[in-house]
């Protein structure tokens, strides 16, 4: 389920909220570019990555800007369909089928959301 994304996707955290991309957004400006070549030629990019700076102030803001409620709703919505499934999946020797997930996921995203489906007169 954490593969699927669009108007399938049941993620807790959004993109913009998980992990990598408030430790991407809160770096501050690269120092290391004052240092001589031959320092860089000794590291690679993984080890040029871990000797950017964070910036708590903005590591703080981002954190701040994740709605609480939203993720408890998408938790909740997660937990749901992730149990439904695993309960459907022990009903079979194979586990859940791809059409059973498809649809289970479809309930739980365009079904259950108040704002997917909307009968306009």
């Amino acid at each position: 389920m954490q593969r699927l994304s669009g108007v399938f996707e049941i993620k807790i955290y959004r993109d913009e909220w998980s992990i990598a991309s408030l430790r991407a957004g809160s770096y501050l400006e690269p120092t290391y570019h004052a240092r001589s070549p031959s320092f860089h030629h000794f590291l690679n990019d993984r080890d040029l990555l871990s000797l950017q700076r964070v910036d708590l102030d903005k590591l703080r803001s981002l954190c701040a800007a994740v709605d609480e409620n939203e993720v408890a709703a998408r938790r909740r919505n997660f937990v749901h369909a992730y149990h439904e499934a695993m309960h459907d999946a022990e009903q079979s020797l194979k586990g859940i089928s791809f059409t059973k997930m498809l649809v289970l996921v479809a309930h739980y995203r365009l079904v259950t959301d108040d704002s997917a489906l909307q009968y306009v007169p």
